[in-house]
Order: C-alpha cells, then sequence, then structure tokens
C-alpha cells in the first residue's frame, strides 16, 4: 500500500465525517459503542499483530519493554492536557461551554492523533507484519483500527468545537488539521529514513514499543470505563466481543 494511499484513507473519512457533522448537524448518537469496538479491535490487533512482531528475533526485549510502560503512562500525561478527549468523554466538556478555544485540549488530541500514525508508516515492523495469516494485512488492520477509532473521536471533536461557539470555517480548518496528523508521522518517518542515519533501525525498535503503550492505554480505558449508571449494559459488551472477533479473524 503505497503512502498516498494511506494517507487517503486517514484523511477522508475524518473530513467526511466532520463536514456531515458540522454542516448537517448531526448528532453524535451512539458514539460509545463505536468507540467501544474500535478500542478492542485496536486492543486486539495490538496483542496480536504489533507485540509479537515487536518482540521477534531481538535482544533488546528489555528495552522494548521499558518503551512500551513509557508510552503507556506517556498517554497519562496527554491526558492532562486533553482531559481524557480521546476516549470519547464529550460530556465531561460540553458543561457551561463559552466561546473561546479549548488550545489544551486540542494540542494533547493532536499529539495522540500523531502518534497513532507512525505504526501504520514504519514497515521494519518485521515479516511477521508482512505474512499476515487473516484477512488484511497487518498494515491494513492497524490502519483499519486507526479509522475506526479516529471517526466517533471526529464526531466528538465537531461538536465540542460547536459547543464553544466557534465559527464554522474555525471548526472546519481544525478538522482538517486533525486528519493530518496521522499521515504528520508518516512524513517525519520518512524524514529520518531519508537522513541514512544508521540508528534508524534503534528509533524503529524504540518508537513502536513506546506507540503499543499508547494503543494499551487508550484501548484498555475505554474498554474498562463504566457505560452510563456505572454498569456494563449487554449491547456494549456485544460489540466489544464483535470488535474481538474482527481483530482476530482480520489479523
Amino acid at each position: 500500500m503505497s503512502v498516498f494511499t494511506i494517507c487517503l484513507y486517514l484523511i477522508l473519512p475524518i473530513i467526511t465525517v466532520g463536514c456531515l457533522f458540522l454542516f448537517l448537524k448531526i448528532k453524535p448518537l451512539h458514539l460509545n459503542f463505536l468507540l467501544a469496538f474500535s478500542a478492542s479491535y485496536l486492543f486486539t490487533i495490538t496483542i496480536v499483530e504489533l507485540l509479537p512482531s515487536v518482540f521477534a528475533n531481538s535482544n533488546d526485549n528489555f528495552i522494548k519493554g521499558i518503551a512500551i510502560v513509557g508510552g503507556f503512562f506517556f498517554q497519562t500525561i496527554i491526558e492532562a492536557f486533553s482531559n481524557g478527549f480521546e476516549h470519547g468523554h464529550l460530556h465531561s466538556h460540553s458543561v457551561n461551554c463559552k466561546k473561546h478555544i479549548p488550545i489544551s485540549l486540542i494540542i494533547g488530541l493532536y499529539l495522540h492523533s500523531y502518534l497513532e500514525g507512525f505504526p501504520i508508516f514504519i514497515p521494519e515492523l518485521g515479516q511477521p507484519l508482512e505474512s499476515s495469516n487473516g484477512l488484511l494485512s497487518a498494515q491494513q488492520s492497524i490502519l483499519f483500527s486507526v479509522i475506526t477509532h479516529n471517526i466517533p473521536l471526529t464526531a466528538a471533536f465537531v461538536t465540542l468545537l460547536l459547543e464553544h461557539q466557534l465559527k464554522k470555517q474555525i471548526v472546519l480548518i481544525f478538522i482538517c488539521l486533525f486528519a493530518l496528523m496521522a499521515p504528520f508521522a508518516g512524513g517525519t518517518y520518512l524524514l529520518f529514513q531519508n537522513t541514512n542515519i544508521q540508528s534508524l533501525s534503534i528509533f524503529n525498535e524504540v518508537v513502536i514499543p513506546f506507540i503499543i503503550g499508547v494503543f494499551l492505554h487508550t484501548s484498555t480505558t475505554i474498554l474498562f470505563e463504566s457505560a452510563d449508571n456505572h454498569k456494563y449494559q449487554l449491547p456494549r459488551v456485544i460489540v466489544i466481543v464483535v470488535g474481538v472477533c474482527c481483530g482476530i479473524i482480520f489479523s
């Protein structure tokens, strides 16, 4: 899959969903179900695809383990800015909104999306990624997990910005920038690759485990957060099971 094709798959869903919720004033109904599906799918892909590839044929497993732990807790730092918005916490930001730009939230959300893009573009994850036994290649599986995570996130993001009484033109700009975050990660990798730095393999071995930690934190937080009334409802459980099954089938 070419870099251009990957970028299109990353950008178009965000722009499309953003415009639908921006100009048609669609209410973000059932976002929790789509978030639950994307989280269970992302968790499964991380365990089945990314972890085995990272730890295959390597003598630096301790360093990689530390990187995973670092990424896991770095996501906690990101939440200091976003207040967990990347988990779909629309309700925690939509009370008493005033006309202003939520800068810290946007920074946290953009950084989270930027980090998500790296595993999609880095090919040096090993042969297991290219010899996936599922319906999709590993790269396609990771790409699909990021897309499904970004769709409800985009809907919530547009709703939040509108509740802050921002003009539609400003909201559209923020949505376009959000759509470019993951492709920016690909550009960063290509920049490192073109410099022919001998430590590029080290860059790959540290960054991908770090992103795995981010994925694990994001997916598990969404999965284990209580639904309404602090209870897991049967439809939510079913959606989670479907997400896990899709992750296993596609991986």
